[in-house]
Formats: structure tokens, C-alpha cells, sequence
């Protein structure tokens, strides 16, 4: 039997922004994860500036050009039409999750983290977890970082999400095009999106949204596939739930937080959650160094991560103006050009701008400014 002050579950983005955190304020803590690392995770791989400033606070790392791959060549658009093609503004970057994930664990574990990797866990109490392995460790406080399928989530809440308004997505790997550029192409799927992100070395290419409203999201992705030249049938299609702004109102109880996808934390607009687990873990952090007994480090942590989740119900506000098929021709007309929405809203990505700001945009826009 083991104790750790805190135990995270969960070695991605926010497990390791939590560990590096409390490792840096010489808190015990023990990140473990049922993965070994480097590992495989579905994911578009959007890195934000945003993104890039938290990785800098939290990690104090730098922009790695091995890791990350930046793009300003980017296209918005609707079935396949390109509505938007701006190469001079937002600059974008894109990495494959399995180095970047492992890079922030590296340094984490640099930072004074303790790990305990490869090994799943098969119960949750209120104060232990036991461990495929037969290992039992106990804890004080729990941050669940383990991912929209999250353990701790069950332990908590009874289920890991809503059926009903998950989000769900598929992708492939592509062989890498010269002059490659990044699109999004808002037609493809029902309230959701396809994308086309180069990374170094391959191209990610995927459709995704909400999982209830695209039965035949496979197909879908097929005929996207067809569209940029590429046989479905020479892919490895790899396939995931992602929250898309169904995001836990209520992220714990008492001495039990969830962080990252296993909280929702993931824009309902982009899908960009990175920034979200990074940050939201760092928050966790926080609200364990200043909570006076563990039972009110849930409390804390709400207050941590409320300008999240104000960003979250403002991004799930803009999804009704763009999404919904009534709606398809004014977001045309208004997205269309280079101008000032269009540019507001691939800010909105990189995170120089809030979906407030959006709004005063819209008006410009709708005025011909």
C-alpha cells in the first residue's frame, strides 16, 4: 500500500500541468496512467498561441519546432468551397499528440514529478485507488485527468458523459502534401466540422460533431477522404469520443476534481481542448496549494476554472449562429472574404481573442466595415 498527498490520474495535457504545478511548489504528489508514453491519442493536435503562453507558465518550456509544425496558410470552408482564405494574420500550430504529450510529461517529470505508468486502475473508493497490479494507493485529495471516458468521473458522477450531447470523432493519417494547407470545412458533418492539419510529417484529416446528430459519420468521413484524394481504404481510421461544450457545471466534490476532457473543457466551436487541459490542471494545482483542509479543494477549483467556463457557455452561444443548416447561408455570406470576421474568428482559435469580441466583429461586418 502506498499514500500520496495528491494523486492524478491521467498523464496528458492536464495530468502533467497539475503534477508540474505541484511538483514546482514542492507539494507530494503521484501522476500515474495506465499508459506507457509515448502513446497513441486521437486528436487534431491544434496548438493555440494561447496554448503555447500556458505551456511556457506552467512548464516553462519554449516553442519546440520539432514537436510543433506552424501554419498561416489557412482556408474556412463550406462543402468543400472555400469561403475564407487568409495566409497573412493567425499563425496556427499542429503537433501529433503521442511526442507532445510525452514532451510535457518529460518535463514534468524534469520538474520533480513521480510517476507510476502502465498500469490500469480497476477501482475507485473515496480515498484509495487499486491498481490492476494489486498495488492500493491512498490519497488525500483526487484529480481526475483521465479523459472523456474518465474513471473518476464514474466514481463521482455515475457516468463519464451524456450520450446524448457527447461529441464524436474520426481521423486518418495522410501522407504530408508540399504547400499543405490547414482547412476547415464547416459542411461536412452536422454541428461539428472536417479538418485537414499538417503536421511534419503526415497530414491529420478527420470529421467530427455531435455524436447523436451524425449516425453515419464513417461515411461522411469517406466522402471527405474521397474529396482530398485520399483512398478510405488504405487508412487506419482511428475513433473517439470528444466533449464538445458539454463541459461538468460542478468539476467535483469535496477532495475529488476532474480536469481537461474528463471535466468537457473543450471549445464546442474549434475542438481545441489542450489549452483548456493545461490550463484547468494548473488550476487544480492552485486550489490544492491553497485549500486549508482537502475537502474544500473542489470548492476552490470551481472558482479556478470559472473564466473557463465562461468562455465555454460564449462559445456554445456562437455554435447556434453557426451550425444549424437554417442558419448555413448567413454564415456563407458572413465568413466569406478575408475581412474582419473571418480573421476574428481564426484569432478566436489561436486564442488572441474571445468570443465576446466576436460580436462587436459581426456588426462591423454586417455594416460593410
Amino acid at each position: 500500500m502506498k499514500h500520496t498527498h495528491v494523486l492524478i490520474v491521467g498523464a496528458g495535457p492536464s495530468g502533467t500541468g497539475a503534477a508540474a504545478t505541484l511538483a514546482r511548489a514542492g507539494v507530494d504528489c503521484l501522476l500515474i496512467d495506465k499508459a506507457t508514453f509515448p502513446r497513441e491519442k486521437l486528436c487534431g493536435g491544434l496548438v493555440t498561441g494561447r496554448c503555447l503562453s500556458l505551456i511556457n507558465d506552467v512548464f516553462d518550456l519554449p516553442y519546440d519546432a520539432t514537436i510543433l509544425r506552424s501554419s498561416k496558410d489557412i482556408r474556412l470552408m463550406m462543402n468543400g468551397m472555400v469561403l475564407s482564405h487568409v495566409t497573412d494574420h493567425t499563425t496556427l500550430h499542429f503537433t501529433m499528440r503521442c511526442e507532445f504529450d510525452h514532451w510535457l510529461l518529460s518535463r514534468a517529470i524534469a520538474l520533480g514529478a513521480k510517476t507510476q505508468l502502465g498500469v490500469a486502475i480497476i477501482d475507485i473508493t473515496d480515498n484509495a485507488v487499486t491498481l490492476a497490479d494489486g498495488t492500493t494507493i491512498t490519497f488525500d485529495i483526487l484529480i481526475g485527468c483521465d479523459g472523456v471516458n474518465s474513471l473518476v468521473a464514474r466514481h463521482l458522477f455515475g457516468r463519464a458523459f451524456n450520450s446524448k450531447t457527447i461529441g464524436f470523432g474520426l481521423e486518418i493519417e495522410a501522407p504530408l502534401r508540399q504547400n499543405q494547407s490547414v482547412d476547415i470545412d464547416f459542411g461536412v458533418a452536422e454541428w461539428g466540422y472536417a479538418w485537414v492539419f499538417p503536421k511534419h510529417k503526415s497530414v491529420t484529416i478527420g470529421v467530427g460533431g455531435i455524436h447523436a446528430k451524425n449516425p453515419d459519420l464513417k461515411m461522411r468521413l469517406n466522402e471527405y477522404l474521397a474529396k482530398q484524394g485520399v483512398d478510405p481504404k488504405a487508412c487506419k481510421v482511428k475513433g473517439q469520443y470528444i466533449p464538445f461544450g458539454d463541459y461538468r457545471r460542478i468539476a467535483g466534490r469535496d477532495h475529488v476534481i476532474l480536469c481537461g476532457d474528463a471535466a468537457g473543457l473543450v471549445d464546442p466551436i474549434t475542438g481545441e481542448g489542450i489549452g483548456y487541459a493545461i490550463q484547468s490542471g494548473a488550476s487544480a494545482a492552485r486550489a490544492v496549494i491553497a485549500q486549508s483542509t482537502p475537502n474544500v479543494t473542489a470548492a476552490i477549483y470551481q472558482r479556478e476554472i470559472a473564466p473557463i467556463h465562461s468562455d465555454l457557455k460564449r462559445a456554445r452561444f456562437w455554435r447556434y449562429l453557426i451550425f444549424p443548416r437554417l442558419f448555413k447561408p448567413i454564415f456563407k455570406r458572413l465568413f466569406g472574404g478575408t475581412g474582419t470576421l473571418s480573421r476574428g474568428y481564426l484569432d478566436v482559435m489561436d486564442g488572441t481573442r474571445g468570443y465576446t469580441d466576436l460580436w462587436a466583429l459581426l456588426w462591423r461586418r454586417i455594416l460593410g466595415k
